[in-house]
């Protein structure tokens, strides 16, 4: 597997055989690669891969190590994958309730984009969020609702997602 796409390649390799002995013809098995091939859980609604960290670190930097591998924070986009993220976090870890997304208004006060700057699809804000004004600008999420919480702030853990494409050549 390639660690910087992420894509896994399959090839053959030609094999005289010399003993004269005769041997069966090379059997070619193809299977479909998972998530939990790579370490990370399965997200069906949107077919990416998710991956829990749970590391110390600031939005920021939380980004930058999503990057790294490949990937980038969990965006969240519809009601349906944020109910998945839930089950599928609660699943692997029943601890794991509070933690960074990805999503800022650094930029523009109010006005929440992604971090590739495309606007914020989905969000359910808690009661009186967001409340940070210019001092909480990145969005993480606590229990079942969004908060927007400063981004030089090292929160306890984050989600990563990423697309894995396995293709057999």
């Amino acid at each position: 597997m390639d660690d910087q796409t992420g894509n896994c390649q399959v090839f053959s390799v030609n094999i005289e055989n010399q003993s004269g002995n005769k041997s069966s013809p090379l059997e070619l098995y193809q299977r479909e690669g998972t998530c939990e091939d790579f370490g990370y859980i399965s997200l069906q609604s949107t077919r990416k891969c998710l991956k829990l960290y749970d590391t110390q670190m600031t939005w920021l930097k939380a980004n930058n190590t999503c990057a790294s591998a490949g990937g980038k924070l969990f965006g969240i986009t519809s009601s349906v994958m944020f109910d998945e993220v839930l089950n599928a976090t609660s699943r692997k870890d029943p601890s794991f309730h509070i933690t960074l997304i990805d999503g800022t208004d650094i930029d523009s006060e109010g006005n929440w984009v992604y971090s590739d700057g495309s606007p914020l699809l989905y969000h359910l804000w808690d009661t009186g969020e967001p409340d940070g004004g210019t001092d909480e600008n990145c969005l993480c999420m606590i229990g079942e609702f969004f908060h927007d919480g400063p981004c030089d702030s090292s929160m306890v853990r984050f989600i990563c997602e990423k697309q894995f494409t396995l293709s057999l050549k």
